[in-house]
Formats: C-alpha cells, sequence, structure tokens
C-alpha cells in the first residue's frame, strides 16, 4: 500500500520528523510470510513492502522543523543505504523496513503564479495574492475591507499565519484549486492524478491553534475528500483511498516574544527603527538577517506571533469548526494534546524561519504513532469518527514515559490482530542492536564460529562478505541509536521522563560493564542441544523479553546467500518483538 503523510505547518513537519525515526526504529504497520533459516514458516512483523511519501504543505519554506524533518530522512536514506538500496527515483528500500521517497514535495501556498496571473507571481501578503491590481480586473478593495484589517491584509506571511487561520484559509483555498492543473507549481510537484485508480492513504497532520495547520488540514481534508468522492463515486466500497488526520491541541506553550505588541497607530518607521536600535543583538533576532528584521519587529508590534494566552481558545474554535463542516471529509480523526503543555525555552523563541528550532515533543510522536495506526489497519473505513489517542488514565501531567503511549494494532489475516506496543518496540530494537554489535564474533574467521550456524554459512565461501557485512551492519546499529537519541534524549526532545532513555542507554552501550551485564542474562549462544533457555529477562519500563544466545544464533532467513542485511535484521527483531512473555 502506498502511503501519503502531509505535514501542514511545523507541527506537522515535526511530526512527519517522527514518523521517519519510527519506521527508522522498526515500528510495524502489517505482517508478512516468512520462510526462517530452519524452513519453518512464521509471520513476519515489519513495514517493508509498503510505501511512504511526505507532502510539507507551508508557506515557511525554510522552517527549523523542515531542516530537522530533511535531517531524519537523510539518516533513514543512509540507513537504507547499509542494509538495502536506492534506486534511480530517489527511494529508499530494505528488507527493514517501509520504502520511503527521500524526496520531501515542498508545497508553497503562496506559489500561484503559474495558475492565476503573473501579477501574483512573489506574492507576499494576502492583499497581493486577494487583490492584486492585475490589468484589466476590478479591485477586490471594497470587498476585503468588510473582513479584513489593513494590517491583516499587509503583514508578510512568507513564514507563516501567525496563529491567524482566517487569513491562512483564504491563501490555502485559493492554493488547493490549484493542485489539479499539473501545470501549477503545486499541481506538478504533489501529481494528484498519478493517484487515480490506485490504493493509498493520505494523511495530514497539524495544529489546531496555529495558522498554517488550523487553516491547511481542513482544507486539504476538503480537496482529497472532494477528488475521491468525484472520481470514486461516494459508496464506502467504491473508495481506493483512505483519508486521515491528526489534530494537535496545545501542547507546547511558547514564551512571549522579547517586546510587547503596542497600538497600531504607534507602529511607524520612527518606532520600528527604535526597536531595531534596541533589539538587534537579542537571541531572537540572531540568525535574522538585518534587512528582515524591521519585518519581524513590525510583526511583533502588530500582534502577529503565536499568543501563548490564545492557544486554548482557538482550539475549541477550531473542534466546533471540524464538528459542524469538516469532520465528514476523514474516514479518521486523531485528537491530541496534554493535559499540562511543556513551557518551551525563552530563548528559543522564533517567529517562524530556519531559528524556530523547537525539539521534538512526545505529544508529535503521539501524532506519529496515530499515522502508523492509521496506515497499519487495511479494512476500508467503514464510519467517519473521532478517535482519541489517549494514554493510562494516571498520566503524569508533564512528562511521558513509552509505557504510556498508545498502542495500535496491526492486522495477522482477515481476524486475528498483534499488539504493537511503542515500549516493547523500543526493548526489541535495543536487543537487536546489542545481539548485532556485540553477540556476533565479527572480528574471528567465520570458518571459527559456532552457535550461529546460518550467517557461518552465509560467508565462509567468501570471507570478505563477511566483512563487509559487519561494516554495514555496525554502521546501521549506529543509526538506529542514533534514532533512538532523537527520540527520547534530554537534549533533543522535550515532554519525556528520563528513565526510558537510561535504560535503552544500556542496551546500546559499548560500556564493557553493561555488555558483560546483558550477555550473562541471554548466556552463550554456542549451547548445543535443545536447550536454549536464556538466564534472564531483559527489560524497559514494563516490558520484558527473554532470550537466550543460543536462540539467536539459529535465526536467519532462508536462502543463504540471496538475503539481504535488512532482511536479518527484520527478522531477528520481528523474532525478538513476538517472544511470548514468560
Amino acid at each position: 500500500m502506498h502511503n501519503v503523510f502531509i505535514a501542514i505547518g511545523g507541527t506537522g513537519a515535526k511530526a512527519a520528523e517522527a514518523v521517519v525515526r519510527l519506521l527508522g526504529l522498526g515500528f510495524p504497520t502489517r505482517t508478512l510470510s516468512s520462510t526462517g533459516g530452519g524452513g519453518k514458516e512464521s509471520d513476519l512483523v515489519t513495514s517493508a513492502g509498503e510505501s511512504l511519501e511526505i507532502w510539507r504543505l507551508d508557506p515557511d519554506r525554510s522552517s527549523g522543523a523542515s531542516a530537522a524533518l530533511q535531517e531524519s530522512i537523510k539518516d533513514y536514506r543512509e540507513l537504507q543505504e547499509h542494509i538495502g538500496s536506492i534506486d534511480k527515483e530517489d527511494v529508499a528500500h530494505s528488507g527493514w523496513s517501509m520504502s520511503l521517497d527521500t524526496k520531501v514535495r515542498h508545497l508553497d501556498p503562496l506559489q500561484l503564479s503559474a495558475a492565476i496571473g503573473s501579477a501574483k507571481k512573489d506574492a507576499r501578503t494576502l492583499k497581493q495574492i486577494l487583490d492584486s491590481g492585475g490589468a484589466g480586473k476590478r479591485s477586490a478593495k471594497a470587498f476585503l475591507d468588510a473582513f479584513y484589517e489593513e494590517k491583516e491584509l499587509d503583514v508578510d506571511v512568507t513564514k507563516g499565519f501567525y496563529q491567524k487561520p482566517f487569513i491562512g484559509a483564504a491563501v490555502m483555498a485559493i492554493y488547493a484549486k490549484t493542485l489539479e492543473d499539473e501545470n501549477s507549481p503545486g499541481g506538478s510537484t504533489c501529481r494528484i492524478r498519478s493517484f487515480d485508480g490506485k490504493q493509498a492513504r493520505f494523511f495530514l497532520c497539524g495544529s489546531l491553534h496555529g495558522g498554517t495547520g488550523a487553516s491547511g488540514v481542513p482544507i486539504m481534508g476538503k480537496f482529497l475528500s472532494d477528488l475521491r468522492a468525484r472520481r470514486t463515486g461516494t459508496r464506502l466500497a467504491d473508495r481506493p483511498w483512505k483519508i486521515g488526520a491528526a489534530l494537535l491541541a496545545p501542547y507546547a506553550i511558547p514564551h512571549d516574544p522579547p517586546f510587547q505588541t503596542i497600538p497600531e497607530d504607534q507602529v511607524t518607521p520612527e518606532t520600528i527603527d527604535q526597536y531595531f536600535r534596541n533589539y538587534t543583538n537579542h537571541p531572537a533576532f540572531s540568525d535574522v538577517a538585518n534587512e528582515e528584521k524591521p519585518e519581524l519587529i513590525k510583526q511583533i508590534l502588530l500582534g502577529f506571533y503565536a499568543d501563548p494566552k490564545d492557544m486554548v481558545n482557538r482550539s475549541r474554535q477550531s473542534l466546533l469548526y471540524y464538528k459542524e463542516h469538516v469532520a465528514t471529509h476523514f474516514d479518521h480523526l486523531y485528537l491530541i494534546g496534554k493535559p499540562e503543555p511543556d513551557v518551551l525555552k525563552a530563548e528559543g523563541w522564533s517567529n517562524g524561519g530556519k531559528n524556530q528550532k523547537n525539539p521534538l515533543n512526545s505529544a508529535e510522536v503521539v501524532a506519529a504513532l496515530s499515522a502508523l495506526r492509521f496506515f497499519s489497519d487495511p479494512r476500508p473505513a467503514d464510519r467517519d469518527h473521532y478517535t482519541l489517542a489517549t494514554g493510562k488514565d494516571n498520566l503524569d501531567s508533564s512528562k511521558l514515559r513509552l509505557q504510556d503511549l498508545p498502542m495500535y494494532r496491526i492486522w495477522k489475516g482477515e481476524h486475528e490482530r498483534i499488539e504493537v506496543d511503542p515500549e516493547r518496540v523500543l526493548l526489541a530494537t535495543g536487543i537487536l542492536h546489542h545481539l548485532i554489535t556485540r553477540q556476533i564474533p565479527w572480528d574471528l574467521k567465520a570458518k571459527t564460529w559456532s552457535g550461529i550456524e546460518g550467517l557461518r554459512k552465509r560467508y565462509l565461501a567468501d570471507e570478505s562478505k563477511k566483512d563487509v557485512d559487519a561494516q554495514h551492519l555496525k554502521a546501521a546499529a549506529g543509526l538506529l541509536a542514533k534514532f533512538v537519541n532523537a527520540l527520547l534524549s534530554e537534549g533533543q526532545t522535550t515532554g519525556w521522563d528520563k528513565q526510558d532513555e537510561v535504560g535503552l542507554s544500556r542496551l546500546l552501550s559499548d560500556n564493557q560493564s553493561h555488555v558483560d551485564e546483558i550477555t550473562s542474562k541471554i548466556g552463550r549462544r554456542y549451547l548445543i542441544g535443545p536447550k536454549l533457555d536464556a538466564k534472564d529477562h531483559l527489560l524497559l519500563g514494563e516490558s520484558t523479553i527473554r532470550v537466550s544466545g543460543a536462540e539467536f544464533g539459529r535465526w536467519f532467513p532462508a536462502g543463504v546467500e540471496s538475503f539481504t542485511r535488512g532482511d536479518y535484521l527484520r527478522l531477528v527483531w520481528s523474532n525478538l518483538f513476538t517472544k511470548p512473555n514468560e
């Protein structure tokens, strides 16, 4: 199945980053029949065999969230290169995880020139888009004045819509109409006609309380729903597309900007110049070019920034709007928030652009899990509904554990389902890392190996193949560790309790005392005979996996010469993940 994640605004981009990290860490979306080295058939728990592309809808082309997303994709591509391949279309393949198109499709709603006239080619304001003054055209000023203030029509929106969805909605509505035209910038980027008659899942993600997400998710959802109905009819059974979305209520609260809003009639060139002299060295302006600082100062003075005091009320208003006008366009809607939002650091304040570098938040990981849940359900939608992505009733209001995250299910046949517990996924990945890097004697000749016969046979005829595999598998394991840190580490993320990071760090560690401790629990891999008992359980939070070195030594895919490194990693991981609790 082909999946499309549509990241709308900064929140959507951060959730897309989390999706890439989760898939890289092994989170599954399906089962696949597989034959192991002993000829035994089993169900492989995996995401391999499916595909994903990411669209990013945002006028802020240089945002910090976009840069972080690109970094996650670079890591994913590198992982696939070590264990799989990159084809000529720049799509990453492996037996480990979902094929990912490494080219993010950037959709800029201000790129309207091909569709609505050259006068709007470099539009930066709502006025330039809605009332360009092109030759032979009547001015829309009288109409616009009834709905917008002059400052709203004149504000530069190339960095976003500043918690003003009524501005963003007008831009998004015009832009959505261009997407069916393959000669337009947006149409040529998303190639929506290429999905005609094909099975696909579209998942949109954005905030309820911002500007870009709050305006973009409902309009893009309606666009896809209307297009689906026109091309396939309204009967559920005829729908080749599924459409879902994650809506995020306030989960991270920014500080106020470095200075306060003032009355509009006091915002003069002289006032802006004075603020420029007083604040040009403030951290909020450190990465802003001098020629852009006056516009940013003007935005703050006029109130065009995310106001923490307005976030909750804006979310309520958005939910009412979804209930009355939008919900029926989606097959599934997931609502995500926090009882007490995390407070972002004051020195990190930004109003968009490359210096808006918010850490990955645990709520954005929940949004990513909602996307994986949506991608994991092969059934056609049976009804439109909301799903509350909730954890346990006794959640700490500020910090999450992996055990608090919502589970989802993947299907095994028509009726049987497998629970995907995020904590157990990370435990299996941590153990996999240890087994690959610490329990395979890569520094010894393969002919001297014992208790790991499948891999031994792979290398007997060509010792150099072992050295190549060792290099690539160790590099892949290093990337898995990087993905864990990007998802949970205190320095890169927010909203997590530290205990899970500490627990996983022991499994990922090259510290000899940690390695010896884990080895003592799994025993030796070269035991002879049917006895495969491990010495003790390996733990992460409330999850346990008991595995012996001897069991690990017997896990290898069928076809000693043909299986890929990704196939091998996935088989070992799946065997760990699906082991019954003992």
